[in-house]
């Protein structure tokens, strides 16, 4: 949308000025609010769309938990990501004097639901005839429940995490369990992440769409809303879907950058040390596993086949600071004198070419990732 202001520059002429001013005043006056309605209504959708999905998720991730653990917080209730999670996570919780997490007992999984759905009325009903005045109040509305859910929200995890039984069989001196708002924390030997999840990411998504209703409602009423016309509608439509489409995208997971010496190999526990030949492996929650070797991922593949929605990374052996790549658009060279840290001299490669010209140093047999699992 291009804004241009109903007062002509000091240095354009009167008639062009007097041109412009005429032209943009018709615009104006036959526009209709079609864009706010339309924002509007896709707040809606977007509020309703939020109470199928989990607003938040909490994971913990430790040496002897591998597949790591965590739980779901939806709007009417907390689950756990696996079905015996929450229950493992409150006996945890027991050694370290934390209450047990019951959903039942917190109050606000009550109102989470009934409020997002009155949100969403009022976004329709507005929309019927949308006002500057009443866009702004659904916006402060949302807004000001918003930063109260997560000041809410914090209190709950200060004091599950410092309201401690103190005859708990371990105590550490001075030491809180309170997992992070948003981000990482290090618990113990665990590690805490916090994140919203496709339902957090909706709720965003309606304010902002309110947001969006309120600017052209304003710009409309201060006389700056110019191209509002059959001819733009196409483009603030396909603005409105990249839009949809970006939010959509939020919160997938993709390959992690690795922690030399530090990170540990999901199949075989040896720490990773030897760049060009580390894999990974996310899985359909965004969970992300690695290897320190290709032939590690094959054999975690082999114990546990490939589900529906995971994904499979691995290094570029002629690159090996380069980021990894799809498994399945690599080429791969077996045999010779490969000096992969399994022995099983295994490497992958971005291109054929690369991986013929390695074959005629080390040899080997190249192939590309459907033709190694028959290798």
């Amino acid at each position: 949308m291009i804004l241009v202001s109903q007062k002509p520059e000091p240095d354009i002429g009167k008639g062009i000025g007097k041109g412009i001013g005429k032209s943009i005043g018709k615009s104006i006056g036959k526009s209709r609010p079609w864009l706010e309605s339309l924002l509007l209504v896709l707040a809606g959708i977007a509020l309703l769309a939020s109470l199928g999905f989990p607003m938040w998720r909490i994971t913990l991730d430790a040496p002897q938990y591998p597949e790591g653990m965590g739980m779901q917080i939806w709007s009417r209730t907390i689950v756990g990501e696996n079905p015996n999670d929450l229950d493992i996570i409150n006996e945890l919780n027991h050694y370290i004097g934390m209450k047990k997490i019951v959903p039942e007992s917190i109050p606000e999984l009550g109102f989470i639901m009934p409020l997002t759905l009155v949100f969403a009325l009022v976004c329709f009903l507005a929309a019927f005839r949308p006002r500057m005045w009443s866009t702004g109040t659904i916006l402060a509305g949302l807004t000001g429940l918003g930063a109260y859910g997560m000041y809410d929200f914090w209190k709950w995890e200060y004091e599950y995490g410092h309201d401690l039984n103190p005859m708990a069989a371990i105590k550490v001196p001075g030491m809180s369990y309170q997992p992070p708002l948003i981000g990482e924390a290090k618990l113990l030997n665990f590690l805490s992440t916090s994140w919203p999840a496709p339902g957090g990411y909706l709720l965003f998504l309606g304010g902002v769409l309110i947001a969006l209703s309120l600017a052209v409602s304003i710009s409309r009423r201060w006389g700056w809303g110019v191209g509002m016309g059959k001819a733009s509608r196409p483009h603030a439509a396909g603005a409105l879907l990249a839009l949809c489409l970006l939010f959509t995208g939020c919160g997938k997971a993709g390959p992690e950058a690795f922690h030399w010496g530090e990170d540990a190999c999901h199949f075989c526990k040896m720490t990773l040390v030897q760049k060009g030949f580390a894999a990974q492996r996310i899985n359909e929650k965004g969970k992300v596993f690695v290897y320190d070797a290709i032939e590690c991922l094959m054999g975690d593949l082999k114990a546990k086949p490939l589900r529906p929605g995971e994904a499979l990374f691995v290094s570029d052996w002629s690159r090996p600071e380069a980021a990894v790549m799809d498994a399945n658009a690599g080429f791969f060279l077996k045999g010779g004198h490969i000096p992969s840290p399994m022995g099983s001299a295994l490497a992958a490669f971005r291109s054929r070419d690369s991986a013929v010209a390695y074959q005629g140093r080390v040899g080997g047999e190249v192939s590309d990732w459907s033709g190694l699992q028959k290798l």
